[in-house]
Formats: structure tokens, C-alpha cells, sequence
């Protein structure tokens, strides 16, 4: 199944109430999203929680009229349930007590991190078995479950059988990265759909491939703006320094080269060019120390901020004109085009499929090369005209795979309403 933008004015079938079967009347479908990490929609502080992305998608279902309840772990010091509007809950489930030596979900690491590894290690199959009984009280008032990533799949299958209500997983990345192939295709094969927002990208296509099952493709949702500001390069004022961003969690993933172990370099030789210009490092991780200090030997303070984990990135986007940290259609890339900010992205093609082309929506350089990083950031300084085009170039790229909030919402409601309809 396709539901993309080209798709907006199609009928959306109705769903009957399950209390109210045959009514004839359009009930809001009542969708449970399944998050192993769940940011706090009100901190401002910088604290980092994971799922972002999910926060978004969650916001877009509730605008589009659908009921949403978030299920997450409780991470010590927030809401066990927080009300965001009338149509979208969260419930944060404890795993552990004392609620302070909780410890599979700690902040400003992912799931997936090495610290406290012993703790967490003991109290997994409690947090297992806390997460599915969660699930399966939920559930019961549920039309459907969206699972993000593919364990909470399987975590959740069970209900499918026993309940009757579909299962749909959007898998992410780490999830087809860390968990065995054997895993993942039996999730892909029993669940209900498998949320395909991945487009053209190297990863997409390798896994419509490899994988079974029913595949439906969406777009992705992000927080951009309806109507993007003007492009960067054009409101650069003579004298003000070239602005660039690195945006991304500053810790090394395998077969992930979004740029963060050669950016300092990269800086320092371009420094050997311009001066005039700001790197802005918004982001946070074990590696951030190590480039800091990295930083001050090689006397790059003043061209470099660290900024931390950075929830709104939009008014330092703002004194950018590049981005560097995307890759493929990832939230960064997603991000920086649709803000009509030119991407820096590495030259991969395992991840970004056929999607980014050099100086055309893009400037390409080698993976791990931090001289090809900076001849890319001096080109950028060098033929701004060439890049405001290539620049625009990549806006109109990314429309073709990301909608707003409010659009959005509609596509995905649209889609759950089909499956429902299909399952039953």
C-alpha cells in the first residue's frame, strides 16, 4: 500500500466502534504507540529521553483526530501519566523499585548504551514484563498498536493474536543494525504492516528486498515549519561569519559515517582558508569531551560552540547556512533541508540510495576524510551563489519524502484506518 503526498485527496474509509458495531458513524481510531524512550514534551533544560520523532508522529495522529496513548518507560523524575490535550496521553510505566535505581531508560543515552550495564542488564526481564503487561492493559481499548522499532513488535505480537487488534512496526535503524536478521524477518512477516518511511535510501530499498511482509509506504513526519524561511545563503549579511551546524549525537556508530570523528579536523584545515566563519556543535555523547578538548589544542575556541543536546535547533539554524551530521533521510537531513539549509553529508551509498547527488541537492564528501569535510565547508564559503541553488535543490528533494504535523497526521490516520478495515 502507497499513501504519500501525491495521495492527499483519496477517500479515508471509515472505522466502526468496536463498543458500537455497524453504527454507521466515524468514531476516532484509538492508537497505542509503543516507544522504548519518550522525551518530556514540557523540558527545556536540555535532558534527553529519546524518541523524539515519536513525540512528533504522536502530536500529528492527535491533531488529525485520533485518541493517542504513548506507553514508554518511566525515567525518575517524571509524570508516570501527563495529559497533553484532550486526544493524547502518556503513560510512563515503572519497572523498578526504588523508582531511582531504575536504570534501563537513563538520560542523554540510548537504549542500547553500555552505562550502568550491570544494573540494567538485571532488571531487563523485569522491565520485559512490565512493558508487555503495560501493553496488554492499554491494549485492550486500543484499535490499533504502532510499535517503533522492532523488539516492541515483538513484545507485542502476542496481543495481536490473543486480542485481535493489528500491529504495525516502523523500524528505525538501530533496530535492523543491533537485533538478528532472523528477528527482524519474523516481526516483518506477522505483524500487520510494516511502516515503510525510508524511501529511496540504501537501507529502504535493501529492506523491501530482503524482507517479507506487508509493506506500506508513508511519508515521514518532522517538525518543519508549514512555509520554511527564506533561503539561508540569501540572508547573510556581508561581514556576518559563515554559519555551520553539526547536528547529531556525538558518539561513533559502525557503517554510520555521519561525520563527528573527523569534524574538529575538518575545521582546523578549513581554518587554514577562512577564519571568518562559526561551527556550531549541537549534540551530546561520550565523544564529547574528547572533541572539546581536541578543540583547545588545536586553538579552534573561537570558531567552535558546543552547545550540548539542543531540543529547539531552529534559531541557531537560523545563523547557519550548512548542515553537517545528515545522512539518508535521517532526522537531521530531514531537519536542515526542509529549513532549506545546504547539507554536507557523507558520500554513502549503502545509506542515502540514490537520494543526495554532489552539487546538485547536496555536497558530497568521502566518509572519514576529514579533508574532503573541509574542502566540501570551503566550497560552501567560496561559491555561495552555486550553493543557494543546490541548496533549493535539496528542499524540493526532501518534500518529496517529508510532510509537517499537520499534514502529516492525515496520511498516517488514513492508513491505520485501511489496515483496521483490512485486518478485521
Amino acid at each position: 500500500m502507497r499513501i504519500m503526498p501525491s495521495s492527499a485527496n483519496r477517500h479515508m474509509e471509515p472505522v466502526q466502534s468496536k463498543n458500537r458495531p455497524g453504527n454507521g458513524r466515524r468514531n476516532p481510531i484509538r492508537i497505542l504507540v509503543l516507544s522504548p524512550g519518550f522525551p518530556d514534551p514540557n523540558d527545556t533544560s536540555g535532558s534527553f529521553y529519546g524518541g523524539s520523532f515519536v513525540l512528533t508522529e504522536a502530536l500529528a495522529y492527535s491533531r488529525a483526530g485520533a485518541m493517542v496513548k504513548v506507553l514508554t518507560p518511566h525515567v525518575p523524575g517524571l509524570k508516570k501519566t501527563e495529559k497533553i490535550s484532550e486526544r493524547f496521553m502518556i503513560h510512563r510505566f515503572r519497572y523498578f523499585i526504588p523508582e531511582k535505581m531504575q536504570k534501563i531508560r537513563i538520560k542523554k543515552a540510548p537504549l542500547y548504551s553500555r552505562e550502568h550495564l550491570f544494573p540494567r542488564v538485571f532488571q531487563l526481564p523485569i522491565f520485559l514484563g512490565a512493558f508487555f503487561f503495560s501493553m496488554a492493559r492499554f491494549a485492550t481499548k486500543a484499535d490499533i498498536i504502532h510499535a517503533n522499532w522492532t523488539p516492541l513488535a515483538l513484545l507485542a505480537l502476542p496481543l495481536q493474536f490473543l486480542l485481535k487488534v493489528p500491529v504495525v512496526v516502523t523500524y528505525r535503524g538501530s533496530d535492523i543494525r543491533l537485533i538478528p536478521d532472523l528477528i527482524n524477518k519474523f516481526v516483518f512477516s506477522k505483524v500487520a504492516a510494516v511502516l515503510h518511511i525510508w524511501g529511496d535510501t540504501g537501507r529502504g530499498r535493501l529492506i523491501k528486498n530482503k524482507y517479507p511482509g506487508n509493506f506500506v509506504e508513508l511519508p515521514i513526519i518532522s517538525r518543519i515549519a508549514p512555509e520554511p524561511p527564506s533561503n539561508a545563503f540569501s540572508n547573510r549579511k556581508p561581514g556576518d561569519p559563515f554559519g555551520f551546524a553539526y547536528i547529531g549525537r556525538l558518539a561513533t556508530v559502525h557503517n554510520v559515517p555521519k561525520g563527528e570523528d573527523i569534524l574538529i579536523q575538518a575545521a582546523s584545515i578549513l581554518r587554514e582558508r577562512h577564519t571568518n566563519f562559526v561551527l556550531h556543535v549541537l549534540g551530546d555523547g561520550p565523544l564529547r569531551k574528547a572533541m572539546e578538548q581536541k578543540a583547545k589544542e588545536l586553538h579552534l575556541e573561537s570558531l567552535i560552540r558546543f552547545h550540548g543536546y539542543v531540543r529547539d535547533i531552529f534559531p541557531i539554524l537560523d545563523k547557519c547556512q550548512c548542515v553537517v551530521g545528515g545522512l539518508a533521510l535521517n532526522a537531521v537531513a530531514q531537519e536542515a533541508a526542509s529549513y532549506r539549509r545546504l547539507l554536507i553529508i557523507a558520500d554513502f551509498s549503502p545509506l542515502n540510495g540514490t537520494i543526495w547527488k554532489h552539487r546538485q541537492n547536496a555536497l558530497l564528501y568521502t566518509p572519514h576524510d576529514a579533508k574532503s569535510m573541509a574542502e566540501a565547508m570551503a566550497f560552501a564559503m567560496n561559491h555561495e551563489k552555486e550553493c543557494k541553488k543546490i541548496s533549493l535543490a535539496g528542499y524540493e528533494t526532501m518534500r518529496r519524502y517529508v510532510v509537517n504535523i499537520e499534514t502529516g497526521g492525515k496520511y498516517y490516520v488514513k492508513a491505520f484506518r485501511k489496515i483496521i478495515a483490512a485486518y478485521r
